[in-house]
């Protein structure tokens, strides 16, 4: 649950490590809340100083590989009598050094990386201003204008507005891509450059390291960048002032706006990280760049660390939709101020949705309410109980875990213990949960890559019915339902457990069918056995023994809470209005629940692009949802 590209000691994403030795918060600049609610709001966080060593970072291997050389000699090489050559001793203890520093960055990537893919659409038949990424771009926009038409303000000054706000949201997501990106090349230091010096292992999947006054780029003056890995007075990884000759930004983004008002971050601050693999410059500002970096062991094999073309599409799709939004700003703004105008929509609702999500905003230590209004506003609907949790296993966890469960799933989920969310019935979900170390509550992103189990759901309820089944084995063996119930019909949310004496199964509600002619008389409900998740047999011949009605917990599919086309004004209205009614229900469910659930938990905390320590920092929840959290 972290940006494994980029992870520190702390395993957040919080410190940027800048060109002059300045901290960056990862929760910077501007976003919105989701669409047709957020507004525009800019959440910095003051630098922190470090010490040089991280910018001398490949000196500092030396001593990396000199600690690991004895564990090396005394498990490998001081038995049997054998002679120890000491360059194989050195070989074989930075290996395992670097492999080890690779390895420790690069934990957690491939889940981190599936959520970024899916919060930008990469990969997905989804136009991109309907990606989370796309709808709080949208919603920046719209949260302008709506601030400008509440103000009095002119179109042509909305306009202006509206882009200045477009242009500060983009700007802040580029560089926030860029800085993941700088993150992992800080912490890779040590191991790139013993890798360079033919010692290490990590090495692009195509090519090799070379140096920048070996390359073909002529362009980039090797005197004007500050060398990140240098070796041999020759330049490998350096730092490429944003501001500076070798970058060529848009004039739209606008370094002074990324850098906030912090006196400690300077525009003339921000860099980005380039190298050179075969004599190319890899530049994750360039959309062509498709560069790969592993680690590849003799023992134990090749893990990917970072993909360069991932990190150039990020900021390409920025890029692009930015420029597609302002390139109809003046149509946009006509066509906002109309539907206000006509009264279609309500600037003052627009407005009203984002003070009421800031009184969620606990500051400096998150709560339950916080990290739940946060997964609403990005489009998570609310789970049909507040009140009880559930406890889940996933691979994502370190065991099982008791808290509020959020699911991005194409279909409505009804969820009871003993049940399993198959991975095909998801693409993510999100836990929030009180620790069980300090009681602190945190968030857990749970991969659609693995089957989610449900362990346990503390609000469930079972009733026993009165049944009858079909006795002819020449028809398809029945289970009658003598008696009525309130949560007993096809769209109830809850399920139908049948017992025998060879074991159980599921039934959804949605398998009940109307009495047929041939069912007792009384019959409300008939359903088919070999209907059933379980395997029951209907010509077993096996006497069903139980029939119960579990009530579990129902998540809808987050399609209902979905914008699909944030300009539609009809959608936009939907959405405001569910998420206010959701809010008002969160705020009087979880008042007073503070430790309601716990246990359990990751080997880190995330709630979507960013860590708990970063939210806290930058913050609270709103610095997490403000800087690209949207509805999708």
């Amino acid at each position: 649950m972290r940006d494994s590209d980029t992870t520190t000691e702390e395993h957040s994403y919080q410190p940027t490590l800048s060109r002059r030795g300045f901290l960056r918060a990862a929760a910077v600049g501007t976003g919105a809340a989701a669409v047709g609610t957020g507004g525009i709001a800019t959440q910095t966080q003051r630098a922190q100083a470090i010490g040089p060593a991280i910018l001398l970072a490949y000196p500092a291997a030396t001593t990396i590989a000199t600690l690991a050389t004895a564990t090396v000699v005394g498990q490998h090489f001081l038995g049997g009598g054998e002679s120890v050559d000491p360059q194989e001793v050195n070989d074989t203890a930075v290996a395992q050094s670097t492999w080890e520093i690779s390895t420790s960055v690069s934990e957690g990537r491939s889940t981190f990386i599936e959520e970024l893919r899916h919060e930008y659409g990469i990969g997905e038949e989804v136009d991109a201003l309907s990606t989370s990424h796309g709808a709080a771009m949208w919603s920046a926009l719209e949260t302008s204008v709506a601030r400008s038409r509440v103000d009095g303000d002119t179109k042509t000054a909305a306009v202006d507005d509206a882009r200045d706000a477009l242009n500060q949201y983009a700007g802040n997501s580029v560089w926030n891509n860029i800085d993941r990106w700088n993150k992992f090349w800080t912490a890779m230091g040590p191991a790139v450059g013993k890798s360079i010096s033919g010692e290490g292992v990590v090495t692009p999947a195509n090519g090799a390291f070379t140096a920048l006054e070996d390359s073909s780029q002529t362009a980039i003056d090797p005197a004007a960048v500050e060398p990140l890995v240098e070796i041999d007075g020759k330049t490998y990884v350096w730092a490429d002032s944003l501001d500076g000759p070798n970058v060529d930004l848009p004039n739209w983004l606008d370094l002074t706006a990324v850098a906030g008002e912090n006196s400690d971050v300077n525009a003339d601050d921000l860099y980005v990280t380039r190298v050179v693999v075969d004599g190319s410059v890899v530049d994750i500002l360039d959309p062509t760049t498709s560069t790969v970096i592993n680690a590849t062991h003799p023992d134990y094999g090749t893990q990917t660390l970072a993909d360069a073309g991932l990190y150039a599409t990020l900021v390409d799709i920025t890029r692009t939709l930015r420029n597609d939004l302002s390139a109809g700003l003046t149509d946009t703004v006509d066509a906002i101020y109309e539907q206000f105008d006509i009264g279609e929509r309500s600037p003052s609702d627009i407005i009203s949705a984002q003070g009421m999500l800031q009184e969620f905003d606990g500051g400096d230590q998150l709560t339950e309410q916080e990290a739940v209004a946060g997964l609403v506003a990005r489009g998570y609907a609310l789970p049909s109980d507040l009140q009880n949790p559930v406890t889940v296993n996933h691979p994502d966890l370190e065991g099982e875990t008791s808290g509020w469960l959020f699911v991005d799933s194409p279909k409505t989920l009804k969820l009871t213990g003993g049940t399993t969310v198959p991975s095909s019935d998801y693409e993510m979900a999100y836990i929030v949960y009180d620790s069980a170390v300090d009681g602190a509550t945190k968030t857990a992103m749970l991969s659609g890559t693995s089957d989610l189990q449900i362990v346990e759901y503390a609000g469930e309820k079972r009733t026993q019915l009165d049944f009858r089944e079909e006795d002819t084995a020449t028809y398809e063996r029945y289970i009658y339902i003598l008696e009525d119930h309130d949560k007993l019909s096809p769209d109830a949310a809850a399920t139908l457990q049948v017992s025998d004496s060879e074991g159980s199964a599921t039934y959804a509600a949605s398998l009940l069918e109307s009495p047929g002619t041939d069912a007792p008389s009384g019959t409300v409900y008939q359903l088919p056995i070999d209907s059933g998740d379980g395997g029951l047999d209907g010509t077993s011949g096996t006497p069903i023994e139980s029939v119960e009605l579990v009530e579990g917990l129902t998540i809808e599919d987050r399609s209902t809470s979905f914008v699909s086309d944030p300009t539609s004004p009809t959608k936009s209205n939907e959405r405001v209005d569910q998420m206010l009614a959701e809010w008002e229900e969160i705020r009087e469910q979880l008042d007073g629940l503070d430790g309601a659930g716990g246990g359990g938990g990751s080997s880190d905390d995330g709630l979507g692009l960013g860590s708990i320590a970063a939210l806290v920092a930058g913050g609270g929840i709103l610095a997490y949802i403000l800087n690209g959290g949207g509805g999708r």
